[in-house]
C-alpha cells in the first residue's frame, strides 16, 4: 500500500517534479542491455547527489511512466508531428506495453538484478555510423571532430559511447587546419536564411599554399576581401563547399577551409533571379563530377572485374546500360558523361583494363589527351 502521507510530503520538496526526468536521464546514461541499474542505485543518486527525496516504490512507479514516454517517442520517429491520425498517444503506448511488456524499453533484469535499457531513443550502431561519418570529414580539424562525436556519443549510455569512441578509429588523413569551419557554417548559414531575414552578402578572404612557404596559406588577391551572394552549402569528397554569384553575378565554387574573417554584411543579396535558374544537379555534375564539358552518350569497355567500380561511379538507372560482348573477357557501359580532362584522368586511371568505344571524337579526345601528358616527358628527354 502507498504511503500516502510520505508521498504528500515529498511532494513539497524542491525540484520533486524533476525526478521523473532524472530517473530516465540517469538510466540512459548508465544502463543497456550490458549493464543494469538496481533501484536502490537510483535512490541514492537522487537523494545523496541531487537532494531529492525519493523511495524505491516511487522509483518502480516513475519508471513504468518513463516506458509509455520512450515507446511513444521512438514509435513516432519519422512521422510528421501534425499528422495526428498516425502519431500515437501516450494512453495508446501504455495499453500496448500493458499487453506485451517485452516491448517496455526500460525492464527489470532479474539475473542482474537491476533495470536494463533494451532500446533508447537511439541503436548503438546508428551512432557508431554517425561518429564514422564525423571521423572521416576531413574539413573537421581533429578537436571539432572529437568534439562532435561526444555529443552524438552523449545520446547512449556512457559504456556504449566508450566503447564506439575506442573502437571508431580516428582518420590520419590530411586534416584542415582551420579552426573556424564549424563557425563559418553557421555564418552562411544565417546569412542565407529566409525566415524572418532578408538573405544577406557575405565578405571573406581566400588562402592559398605558395611553394615558397608552406607552413602558412596566404591571402588571395593581396588581402582584398570576396563580396559574394551566398547560394548553396554541400559536400564533396569530403570537403565543404559554398556556391555563390561572385561581384559580376558569376557562379563560382569556394571550399570553407580556404575561407578565413567569414561575415555577413547586411547588404541584400542580388541575385535571387539567377539563383531561381540553376540547375543544381546539372552544375554540380559539370563542376564536381566530370568538370566542365561537353555531355556526351559514350560507349566504354571494361574488364569484368571493374564491374562495381563502375556501378558505384554511373549507378544503374534507365540511362546507362550495361552489357556483356561475345567474348565474356569484357562489358560495355553505355551512358552520358561530360567530355572533360577530369573524365579522361578517370578513365586513364584504369589503365590497359579500359577503353572508350564510340563515339569516334571522345576517342580521338582521349588519345590526344594521353599524347599531350606523353609529350611532356619525351621533351624532358631530349
Amino acid at each position: 500500500m502507498i504511503d500516502e502521507s510520505y508521498e504528500s510530503r515529498i511532494g513539497k520538496k524542491p525540484n520533486q517534479k524533476l525526478k521523473a526526468y532524472l530517473i530516465m536521464k540517469y538510466l540512459l546514461e548508465h544502463a543497456d542491455d550490458a549493464h543494469a541499474v538496481s533501484a536502490t542505485k537510483i535512490v541514492e543518486y537522487l537523494n545523496d547527489t541531487l537532494g531529492i527525496d525519493a523511495e524505491r516504490r516511487s522509483v518502480y512507479r516513475d519508471i513504468e511512466d518513463i516506458n509509455k514516454i520512450l515507446y511513444m517517442m521512438q514509435s513516432n520517429v519519422g512521422i510528421d508531428e501534425n499528422d495526428f491520425d498516425n502519431r500515437m498517444t501516450i494512453k495508446e503506448a501504455a495499453e500496448i506495453l500493458k499487453d506485451d511488456e517485452s516491448l517496455k524499453p526500460i525492464q527489470y533484469d532479474k539475473h542482474k538484478k537491476g533495470f536494463v535499457v533494451l532500446n533508447g531513443l537511439y541503436l548503438p550502431d546508428e551512432i557508431r555510423l554517425l561518429a564514422e561519418c564525423v571521423y572521416s570529414a576531413k574539413f573537421l580539424d581533429e578537436g571539432k571532430s572529437q568534439q562532435l562525436v561526444d555529443i552524438v556519443c552523449g545520446l547512449l549510455s556512457k559504456p556504449q559511447a566508450e566503447k564506439i569512441k575506442n573502437d571508431v578509429l580516428l582518420s590520419k588523413r590530411v586534416r584542415t587546419q582551420n579552426k573556424s569551419v564549424y563557425a563559418t557554417v553557421s555564418t552562411i548559414n544565417k546569412a542565407m536564411s529566409k525566415e524572418d531575414h532578408t538573405p544577406e552578402k557575405i565578405s571573406f578572404k581566400y588562402l592559398y599554399y605558395d611553394i615558397s612557404d608552406l607552413s602558412h596559406q596566404k591571402e588571395r588577391r593581396n588581402g582584398k576581401p570576396y563580396l559574394v551572394d551566398p547560394y548553396r552549402l554541400f559536400i564533396d569528397n569530403n570537403n565543404y563547399y559554398l556556391i555563390a554569384f561572385d561581384e559580376k553575378k558569376k557562379l563560382r565554387t569556394y571550399r570553407l577551409d580556404r575561407m578565413k574573417r567569414v561575415k555577413a554584411t547586411g547588404v541584400p543579396r542580388e541575385c535571387e533571379r539567377e539563383s531561381k535558374e540553376i540547375e543544381i544537379n546539372k552544375y554540380l555534375a559539370e563542376n564536381f563530377d566530370m568538370f566542365s564539358g561537353n555531355e556526351e552518350r559514350v560507349q566504354i569497355r571494361f574488364i569484368p572485374p571493374l564491374l562495381d567500380t563502375v556501378v558505384d561511379k554511373f549507378g544503374v538507372n534507365q540511362n546507362t546500360l550495361y552489357r556483356n560482348e561475345i567474348d565474356k573477357k569484357h562489358f560495355t557501359l553505355t551512358t552520358k558523361v561530360i567530355v572533360s580532362d577530369r573524365f579522361f584522368a578517370w578513365l586513364a586511371g584504369f589503365g590497359s583494363k579500359a577503353k572508350i568505344i564510340s563515339p569516334s571524337w571522345v576517342v580521338e579526345g582521349f588519345k590526344e589527351y594521353i599524347n599531350k601528358i606523353q609529350a611532356i616527358y619525351e621533351d624532358e628527354e631530349k
